[in-house]
């Protein structure tokens, strides 16, 4: 009998923070994100476990990241499976106002849809 090995990437707490006096990580995530997409390139199935941003009211800029790495790791391998388990600091509560990275207020809109529209 052949054995199959799944092969598994995991990860968690990136806690996109990029506002205020941490404008200039905007760099260090896009590096991890460099990294992470090289790391996925040979695996089945990445598993995200939580926290991907560090407040709540994510705005435009952390949300492109993350948008980003997810895009680019599958433009990476088409056939990568990807699951994101949210954590104490992804939840957030509908109808909230937010900026959304350019100083201009909107209101939430859940991530999970606003994610799938743009992947």
């Amino acid at each position: 009998m052949d054995k199959q090995i799944l092969k598994v990437l995991h990860f968690a707490d990136i806690q996109y923070n990029v506002r205020g006096k941490h404008l200039n990580k905007k760099v260090e995530y896009e590096f991890v994100n460099q990294q992470l997409v090289a790391a996925s390139h040979d695996v089945d199935l990445v598993l995200i476990a939580g926290d991907v941003f560090e407040h709540w009211d994510t705005n435009n800029v952390e949300e492109t990241l993350f948008i980003h790495l997810i895009q680019d790791m599958l433009q990476n391998n088409p056939e990568l499976q990807i699951y994101c388990i949210a954590g104490n600091h992804d939840l957030k509560q509908s109808n909230n106002i937010y900026d959304n990275g350019t100083g201009e207020k909107e209101v939430y809109r859940d991530t999970l849809s606003k994610l799938h529209d743009a992947i």
